[in-house]
């Protein structure tokens, strides 16, 4: 099990009863996201992209990017997720200019190593409808944004990195989980709901 947190991270034994390594992780920092075994982002509260080429025993925090396009307002981040494309990422924001928890693509340069350049656009058009993001998560090259909708809880899924989105209603819920079999569960205080066939 990896840990990570703003300033250190951990990782235990492969009984889970230890910790016997520990790593420095970029401060201010709480939110990372895993593209493959040795590939981690984090973005920090100042809106600077972090990657890591092992597992997040190292990070290039000498050489961070600060990511363009993010609310001029103010923000606070929330949530990380990598989009199933090798150059983008998804980032959940509450914006203190409107109060919105808003979702964000981020889209960096170069792919494969450290980014040099990073800049971020409002996840809008595309078929997407949410009002706002409760949640986002990705299962191999799909991407799931939880969040509502006009008169409805509304479920986007997206295959080419968030470009364009199909919507479908749900049940209400501000959290979401994806099983590796594709099963989706919308859950909610003290319940959930599970779909067996891809949101219909």
């Amino acid at each position: 099990v990896l840990a990570l947190g703003p300033g250190t991270g951990m990782r235990s034994n492969t009984n889970v009863d230890g910790w016997p390594s520990t790593y420095t992780t970029p401060n201010n920092t709480y939110v990372f996201a895993r593209r493959d075994e040795t590939t981690f982002y984090g973005v920090s509260q100042t809106g600077r992209l972090y990657y890591s080429s092992n597992s997040g025993s190292t990070w290039n925090t000498a050489a961070d990017v600060a990511i363009s396009g993010l609310p001029v307002g103010g923000y606070v981040v929330e949530r990380l997720e990598t989009s199933g494309t090798n150059n983008r990422l998804l980032l959940k924001v509450r914006n203190g200019g409107n109060g919105k928890y808003e979702l964000y693509r981020i889209t960096y340069s170069p792919t494969g190593s450290a980014p040099t350049s990073a800049s971020a656009a409002l996840v809008s058009g595309g078929g997407f409808t949410l009002t706002e993001v409760d949640d986002v998560k990705r299962l191999g090259n799909t991407v799931y944004a939880l969040g509502p909708g006009v008169g409805s809880h509304r479920l986007a899924i997206s295959t080419d990195g968030g470009s364009n989105w199909t919507v479908k209603t749900v049940p209400s819920g501000s959290r979401l989980s994806i099983a590796s079999n594709g099963y989706i569960f919308v859950i909610r205080d003290g319940s959930f709901s599970l779909s067996r066939d891809g949101g219909n």
